[in-house]
């Protein structure tokens, strides 16, 4: 007489549990995450790395999340609630980016590359108009010599 490992009783139990397993991992309404996932890279005009540039990420109802670019300019954010997000850079030296239109889905990665502009300096140049005349004679001259 050979042991069953299995009682028979327990086998229509554990076969009904092992049915039940391969549904819920298999069913692709239940294997999808809830949050979603931003990355990126932060780059120049050139096209190399920004590195340590502030990335903020602010959802339409809620509290924004920061970040700081890698030494390769990549940032990620990961377990996003899905939503529409307004997604802002900063570095020292550059224009600052800014989109609104940013959707994150659940279960799936928003890949956004962000080519930053160098920031343009703003100076203010103030010319007044004053007579000025100009003197010829030689004795106003610096290099004249006085008797």
């Amino acid at each position: 007489m050979s042991k069953n490992p299995v009682p028979p009783l327990r086998l229509p139990i554990v076969v009904t549990l092992a049915v039940c397993v391969l549904s819920f991992v298999t069913v692709p309404g239940f294997t999808q995450t809830r949050s979603g996932t931003l990355r990126g890279q932060v780059t120049d005009p050139s096209g190399a790395a920004v590195t340590n540039a502030s990335v903020i990420l602010t959802p339409s109802d809620g509290k924004p999340v920061s970040g700081k670019t890698k030494n390769d300019g990549s940032y990620e954010f990961l377990d996003l609630a899905p939503g529409k997000y307004t997604v802002q850079v900063n570095a020292k030296g550059f224009a600052q980016f800014l989109n609104e239109a940013v959707d994150v889905s659940p279960g799936q990665t928003q890949s956004l590359n962000i080519p930053l502009e160098i920031e343009v300096e703003k100076q203010d140049v103030t010319v007044t108009d004053q007579n000025t005349a100009v003197d010829v004679n030689p004795s106003s001259n610096a290099s004249a010599n006085s008797n």
